[in-house]
């Protein structure tokens, strides 16, 4: 349907240059029509103004290159809207996809076909878009929380929204959807499922999270469903939950032995590795074995090491301690160590838990003689 069929007038003619964006064009076409996709919320009672938004594509401004005149460039951002053959109020172009209006009160109850109209002075209809109601349908009201604004990683919290009906009608097959923006990062371990809600009437939907990076992050909601009677889409306004303060984990301390080997002669010199991992958050200083020793009815003793001394180790990082033994008595032996720091942030002390290593044996050379 042109402009003309509506009564609306058709753009004046410019002895100028329009330029719709970067582009130039004689005569824009439809590729620069506005689409609107919807308006939120999608009914409203006739009874007062009701404000909207109406979603869509290329809501776009149009720039005219006047030549030769004092403005070289004038902006024109002007849209109207129409319910049928009622006007929306206070038209605004936010960008190019949203426009925010007002619908009038004393609108006729039922369906209506919105109409905008861009700059250009061309339109486009979307039917169905709007739906004005004597009496208050489905409404969808919402708060949320978290159960904890301060955790560490690997750490779980709850987030809680419940979502209210505040209509007169049922909403149906709610579903929330939930947001998370922050430099933090949350794993979800649990998802709410979809819920009817009766007039008056309120679910509470929960998400198990787990924390897996530290830093902030804020959470916000939505919640979508069908009004019962007329089937329309309901859609409740974002609902900002909070924010999250994930911290790295305290530093702490794993031990592990490097392989030994099976066999060694009496009298003969081998290494033996300890590794001191710190899987935490934070650095644990001054790092040093400790609680060394070994088992068994071989003999060893300690030649060398263990080197380094001591050592500071960042977070996510580790240390291996290295040591030099020397067989002298015969027999199997295994060896057992653990590990001691101070944790950075909290400045407390922290302990690897001793680990033994593989088993080695202490035996004569071959060939050797008794009394060897």
């Amino acid at each position: 349907m042109s402009s003309s069929d509506r009564g609306w007038p058709w753009p004046r003619v410019l002895l100028s240059l329009c330029v719709l964006g970067l582009a130039c064009a004689r005569e824009p076409g439809a590729e620069y029509d506005p689409r609107p996709l919807r308006m939120v919320p999608g009914w409203g009672l006739n009874s007062g103004p009701v404000a909207v938004v109406i979603e869509g594509e290329n809501f776009r401004a149009l720039a005219t290159q006047h030549i030769g005149g004092q403005e070289p460039v004038s902006v024109d951002a002007r849209f109207q809207a129409f319910l049928g053959e009622v006007a929306l109020e206070d038209v605004t172009l936010e960008d190019t996809h949203t426009l925010r209006a007002r619908v009038p009160e004393g609108l006729a109850p039922g369906w209506h076909t919105l109409a905008v109209v861009g700059p250009l002075g061309r339109h486009v209809e979307l039917p169905r878009a709007w739906f004005a109601s004597e009496r208050p349908l489905a409404l969808l009201q919402g708060r949320g929380a978290l159960a904890l604004t301060r955790v560490e990683v690997g750490a779980r919290v709850r987030l809680l929204l419940t979502v209210e009906n505040v209509g007169s009608t049922a909403a149906l097959g709610v579903v929330p959807v939930l947001s998370a923006l922050g430099e933090g990062r949350v794993e979800r371990l649990s998802e709410p499922t979809p819920a009817n809600i009766i007039p008056g009437g309120s679910v509470a939907f929960a998400w198990e999270l787990l924390a897996t990076a530290p830093g902030e992050v804020g959470f916000s909601v939505e919640a979508v469903g069908n009004e019962q009677e007329l089937g329309l889409e309901l859609r409740m306004s974002g609902v900002d939950v909070g924010r999250l303060e994930i911290r790295p984990t305290p530093g702490s301390l794993t031990a592990r032995f490097f392989p030994v080997p099976e066999r060694v002669d009496l009298g003969k010199t081998f290494d033996i590795a300890l590794e001191v991992t710190n899987p935490g958050g934070h650095p644990v200083r001054g790092v040093r074995p400790e609680a060394m020793g070994s088992s068994g009815t071989g003999g060893v003793t300690l030649i060398m090491g263990p080197e380094p001394a001591s050592a500071d180790i960042p977070a996510g990082g580790s240390v291996v301690f290295r040591g030099r033994l020397m067989g002298v008595a015969e027999g199997p032996c295994t060896f057992r160590a653990g590990a001691r720091g101070v944790e950075q942030s909290r400045g407390v002390t922290v302990v690897a838990l001793p680990v033994e290593s593989s088993l080695v044996r202490v035996q004569r050379p071959e060939g050797a003689p008794d009394g060897f």
